[in-house]
């Protein structure tokens, strides 16, 4: 058998999920270098572009602490996998445990995918017609959010 190593996914309002696990993939955000100008992005391929490496934890890694990208967390414990959607936060090892702190996470199996449909299609909508007072930032982030809960959701039927 294993070694296994806990994962918690919190957020402010509860416990997404703790469990013990095999294996945790979460995906860090890219750090820009420390001289690069700060912009704000102006288009979704910008938003992408900050995504950074994807990270496997297993028990015994060494401590880290890093930022998370907007993306889908991936655990395996036995050979099953299970997702999770996170809306960027915080991933802090210390070899046996695996806890990220999120503004918000949901499980793959508990997103309303009609929902996720919705929202990014009002989100399309808004940035198609490019209205004078639209927040195209606040846009394109609302259609990535989506995009990433529609992935876990479909990750979760394999």
């Amino acid at each position: 058998m294993s070694k296994t190593l806990l994962l918690k996914v919190l957020t402010p309002e509860k416990t997404v999920f703790e469990a013990p696990v095999d294996a945790v993939q979460v995906e860090l955000l890219a750090e820009a270098p420390s001289n690069a100008p700060k912009k704000v992005p102006s288009s979704l391929d910008n938003i992408l572009l900050p995504r950074g490496e994807r990270i496997q934890f297993l028990a015994g890694h060494q401590a880290l602490a890093a930022p998370m990208a907007i993306s889908v967390l991936k655990a395996t414990l036995n050979g099953q996998n299970l997702f999770l959607t996170l809306m960027g936060g915080q991933c802090i090892t210390d070899g046996d445990t695996v806890t990220v702190l999120s503004d918000a996470a949901e499980l793959g199996s508990d997103i309303d995918e009609a929902r996720a449909h919705e929202a990014k299609a009002r989100a399309e909508s808004r940035l198609k017609e490019r209205s004078e007072t639209l927040d195209v930032l606040r846009a394109e982030q609302a259609l990535f959010r989506s995009l990433t809960r529609l992935q876990a959701a479909s990750l979760m039927k394999l």
